[in-house]
């Protein structure tokens, strides 16, 4: 476990750098915000703003490298609204050998509970593989390509649509929900994971001896509820999400790409 006084001086480091961030994007109406421990999730947390869709693209790395630290790697992104709800669209593989496929997930959390997950009839999902159509949640991407995600809010007939594609085969999954009309998402996270759900980091087994790379997040972006598009260094705020209570350390590197990718790093 890391110590408060380890964690202290991780949250003060980032906060310097978040600082020189905000110093650097004034002129284009960025700002930064205080870092955020998460307890299964290392990334960027968004918020000032009211949101109806995030995408971005997530390399697939083979999870066999991973074997040492972890029982299965992934990335997810996350609406959530001023009532708790919490939608997220994620991918993930295990690690116990390489070339091992990528799935989709879909979860809906109301607060910490989860209420519907693409296992739920709740939940309609379907899967295109090699240009055929069927339902349910099939896809098993290969690895070492890119991952294109998207979650949008259909706020006239309240539904949350998922989408995910391998981009290098052109396979999909898609599926949808039924939130409710009458949401406002305040909230995006686009995350690097490390459990079973965003609130757990039970597949961080142990922490690496040194730094290492961990995933890449690239063409990340939100729209507005007014219909404004934007990078993670627009008007809204940022925040740096940094894994806590876990065995080992996690946290995101500054923003680039001119603020649309980062990547996360393992710490011991």
């Amino acid at each position: 476990m890391h110590s408060v006084r380890k964690l202290a001086a991780v949250l003060g480091s980032l906060g310097a750098v978040g600082a020189m961030v905000l110093t650097m994007a004034g002129a284009a109406g960025a700002a930064t915000g205080p870092p955020v421990g998460s307890a299964g999730q290392s990334g960027y947390l968004i918020d000032g703003g009211a949101f109806r869709s995030a995408h971005g693209m997530l390399f697939a790395r083979d999870g066999g490298g991973f074997a040492s630290t972890q029982a299965g790697i992934g990335g997810s992104i996350s609406l959530i609204a001023t009532s708790g709800q919490r939608l997220v669209l994620g991918a993930s593989t295990d690690t116990s050998g390489h070339n091992h496929p990528w799935s989709p997930g879909v979860s809906v959390y109301q607060g910490k509970t989860l209420v519907a997950s693409q296992n739920d009839p709740a939940v309609h999902d379907s899967t295109t593989i090699n240009g055929n159509t069927t339902p349910g949640d099939s896809l098993n991407a290969a690895d070492q390509q890119q991952l294109a995600y998207n979650i949008y809010y259909d706020r006239m007939h309240g539904n949350i649509q998922f989408e995910l594609v391998a981009t290098a085969t052109g396979d999909s999954y898609q599926g949808y929900y039924h939130a409710g009309t009458g949401l406002r998402f305040n909230q995006v996270r686009f995350g690097t994971d490390f459990g079973n759900t965003p609130f757990d980091s039970a597949g961080y087994t142990a922490a690496p001896s040194a730094q290492n790379n961990y995933l890449t997040w690239r063409n990340a972006g939100l729209t507005s509820y007014s219909g404004h598009r934007g990078d993670l260094t627009d008007w809204w705020t940022q925040h740096s999400m940094v894994l806590v209570d876990a065995v080992g350390g996690s946290h995101p590197t500054s923003l680039f790409n001119g603020g649309s990718a980062f990547r996360t790093v393992l710490t011991p």
